[in-house]
């Protein structure tokens, strides 16, 4: 608990770092996923994280068929493989596909007011790109795309993956002026293995310069990169000196360090960031929260 304390202090107004829940990175130029070149809008102001609405943006679902390249199928609405059912379905609301185009929908054998059930899928572009366009029409400033580093490494489909979600947050930022950070989600990750975070940010800031984005979100001069897993107490493999070592690399290094870090507390399931003080930061009044016997264990 020393060492974690120590980490919070070390970080202070310069890392963002969340609580309870940061391999190489290929520009491809097929994949559009090199430096941002697109169409910018200029809206909120991406210099500062104070006053801002920021919401979580996991970019995990999937569906059969989204996709060609073998990075698609079922992700996330169910529990196991294959498609949806009333065994294996993981979500607590269905989501309004209302507006979507017929190509953005993907049927499920649920029904819905007499009608197939459909969902949707975060590796369309278009889909992505009404999200944030409906975070301009109601007024929220932006979101940290949740990276999931375990995999990345070693699976070239969970990397084409990621960085698809990824290229279509860079986008729907740009095109509806608001603001985006990247948000490494540590779970899963190996000890001896956090190496890997940082390989995978040095890429994202030299082959994308992802920071140099007019959208890429800023703080004090130094733009936001947050990491979740840090904390935890459910027996993960990575150790708080690992945990302690990215962020001193991502605080200081010479190259893709400079990074705005502040650890912030946050709830299940929900992350909304209200504003960032001049002392700290602060949170969201939790919308949804676990019983305290399972909140302990954070």
């Amino acid at each position: 608990m020393a060492l974690l304390t120590e980490l919070f202090q070390m970080a202070g107004l310069t890392l963002v770092v969340c609580l309870l829940g940061v391999w190489q990175v290929r520009a491809d130029n097929s994949t559009g996923f090199g430096p941002y070149k697109g169409p910018v809008v200029h809206g909120v102001d991406t210099t500062t994280l104070t006053g801002k609405v920021m919401c979580g943006y996991q970019g995990w679902f999937g569906a059969a068929g989204d996709n060609t390249n073998g990075s698609g199928g079922w992700r996330h609405w169910c529990r196991y493989k294959g498609p949806p059912s009333d065994t294996n379905i993981t979500v607590d609301l269905w989501p309004d596909v209302s507006e979507l185009d017929p190509d953005e929908r993907f049927a499920t054998d649920f029904m819905l007011d007499g009608k197939q059930a459909d969902v949707f899928s975060s590796l369309k572009k278009a889909t992505v790109l009404r999200h944030f366009q409906w975070m301009k029409d109601y007024g929220l400033d932006g979101v940290f795309v949740q990276r999931f580093i375990n995999g990345l490494a070693w699976d070239p489909r969970e990397l084409q993956r990621r960085n698809t979600v990824l290229a279509h947050c860079r986008d729907g930022a740009n095109r509806y002026g608001r603001a985006y950070a990247v948000m490494y989600d540590l779970t899963g990750l190996r000890r001896g293995r956090i190496n890997e975070v940082m390989e995978d940010w040095r890429a994202l800031r030299k082959n994308l310069t992802i920071t140099d984005d007019p959208a890429y979100l800023h703080h004090r001069g130094r733009p936001v990169v947050a990491v979740w897993g840090i904390g935890f107490n459910d027996g993960r493999d990575y150790t708080l000196a690992e945990c302690r070592q990215l962020v001193e690399f991502l605080k200081g290094d010479s190259e893709a360090g400079g990074c705005t870090v502040s650890p912030i507390r946050t709830c299940w399931n929900w992350r909304v960031w209200l504003t960032l003080s001049v002392r700290g930061p602060s949170a969201a009044t939790p919308v949804r929260s676990r019983p305290p016997n399972m909140r302990k264990r954070h």
